[in-house]
């Protein structure tokens, strides 16, 4: 994923209050899976995770053999398909933080 999306992946997730629940390093998120801690949740990845199976399911397994970002691939076929993703993929992970506890239920 390139830089800017990326930003803006972690833009939308501090908007919804899941900033605390993001590792700090690649480390830091075996870690936590290994020990549970947060039931192993962590929104960033996540949702990055889901930005690239649906990346997979619209534009096929030629992503993964090139280092093309999927959201910038996705808006190339329709505009405004990136912020939809991350959007969208921010608001699953406020819902399952909601449903692990993690995140204040409104």
């Amino acid at each position: 994923m390139c830089q800017a999306h990326w930003s803006d992946l972690r833009t939308a997730l501090d908007e919804r209050g899941l900033t605390h629940l993001i590792s700090t390093s690649a480390e830091n998120l075996v870690e936590r899976m290994e020990s549970k801690e947060d039931q192993g949740f962590d929104p960033l990845f996540s949702a990055s995770i889901e930005i690239m199976a649906a990346a997979l399911r619209d534009g096929g397994l030629a992503l993964l053999q090139s280092d093309k970002c999927p959201l910038c691939e996705a808006e190339k076929s329709v505009r405004g398909l990136a912020n939809d993703w991350i959007e969208g993929c921010s608001d699953d992970q406020l819902r399952r933080a909601k449903e692990l506890g993690l995140a204040a239920v409104n």
